[in-house]
């Protein structure tokens, strides 16, 4: 018995913080940044880059995929049961699943290396001192752009991944 609850602690622990923090920084954060026009960008890697953003989501993303991963192997007794998985709550959940697994690979694959490059670009303009060159504002730019569609898009995912678990039980 203890075994699922603990699993369910660090599913719904985990993908709060995952989902909270990406929905946040997506939906309020990055657009801030980007209508502060060239500082934006700067500033906010500079906080999240001291906040350790990537290192957080990657961590609670990666536990939140796993115990659920592990969640959904016990309801089906790791394969024994799939009926359970073919019923409507079944089905929200494996939705769900696959949406909130679709949006860990959009940020490790996109928005994380987006936004440890950016962190790299930042921190290489400050150190160097003085305005920053041209080419460097236009990667910084780019890898702005590539960071907030690549979050906007695991945000929606998240917020579709949060909807089908909150739901799945109501579902019959």
């Amino acid at each position: 018995m203890a075994y699922p609850l603990i699993l369910r602690i660090i599913h719904i622990g985990d993908g709060v913080i995952w989902a909270g923090v990406a929905i946040f920084v997506s939906f309020i954060l990055s657009p801030a940044a980007a209508r502060k026009g060239p500082d934006g960008p700067k500033a906010m890697g500079m906080l999240l880059t001291e906040a350790k953003y990537s290192l957080v989501l990657s961590i609670a993303g990666g536990l939140t995929v796993l115990s659920g991963i592990l969640l959904w192997l016990h309801d089906t007794a790791y394969f024994k049961s799939i009926g359970w998985a073919q019923s409507p709550t079944g089905t929200v959940f494996t939705i769900g699943a696959i949406l909130g697994f679709i949006a860990l690979i959009v940020g490790g694959a996109i928005a994380g290396p987006a936004f440890n490059k950016m962190s790299a670009v930042g921190a290489e303009i400050a150190q160097a001192g003085g305005p920053p060159a041209p080419e460097k504002l236009a990667l910084l730019g780019k890898l702005q752009d590539r960071l907030t569609n690549s979050s906007m898009i695991g945000g929606i995912l998240l917020v579709l991944t949060v909807l089908a678990m909150a739901t799945a039980r109501y579902i019959r």
